[in-house]
């Protein structure tokens, strides 16, 4: 079985493919960056893989079994038609399965995991990272206009906002959902403070 993972130079694209390293060998692991100088130390294949290509995914997923996107960063009206050139192209090469990473969700149809662990506050988080890593983090509040604002400024409007209403979701407790990590993986989600102490060892 061979898997193609888009985005590999980023964190995410990357903890996934070193994790399917592990699993399936790197013999069996594609990675796509629209960068490859950013993926060199990952030991898999990599191939070109910008979301705009069409072209870049057609010969990327040339005998690719499965694909996982990781959801792209651009405006939403971008976003929709770049994630498009991916299935297209995956489509057209006869890939079996393609899976896609967003935020949580449900859209009903019941092919929807939601991975999340055991929900934290922010405060909680901060007291995981001094733990860890011997700081003095304080957490403290903002409002959600504030913070909206504070990020426009540091991020500019699209991804300001975009972050701003993450965190607002978070707030508001609409990622307070029951995770299917164990029914997807076959494991039980790593505990907080594991997590904290790993990162530190890494």
């Amino acid at each position: 079985m061979k898997v193609a993972i888009t985005a590999v130079s980023g964190h995410l694209g990357s903890e996934i493919a070193q994790e399917l390293v592990m699993e399936i060998g790197a013999a069996h692991v594609l990675g796509t960056a629209r960068t490859l100088s950013k993926a060199e130390n990952l030991g898999i294949t990599e191939l070109p893989g910008d979301y705009n290509s069409r072209s870049d995914f057609d010969k990327a997923l040339k005998g690719v079994d499965v694909v996982i996107i990781v959801s792209g960063m651009d405006a939403p009206e971008k976003r929709i038609e770049q994630h498009r050139n991916i299935i297209n192209a995956a489509k057209a090469a006869g890939v079996r399965k393609v899976v896609y990473s967003s935020i949580i969700g449900d859209d009903g149809n019941g092919q929807i995991f939601n991975l999340a662990g055991e929900s934290i506050s922010q405060t909680q988080l901060a007291a995981y990272l001094n733990t860890a890593f011997s700081t003095s983090l304080v957490y403290e509040e903002m409002s959600p206009e504030e913070y909206l604002s504070f990020q426009q400024n540091v991020n500019g409007e699209f991804l300001g906002k975009l972050i701003a209403g993450i965190y607002l979701k978070i707030r508001q407790g609409e990622f307070n959902v029951q995770s299917d990590f164990e029914a997807a993986a076959g494991r039980k989600h790593l505990e907080w403070k594991d997590y904290f102490i790993s990162l530190k060892q890494s």
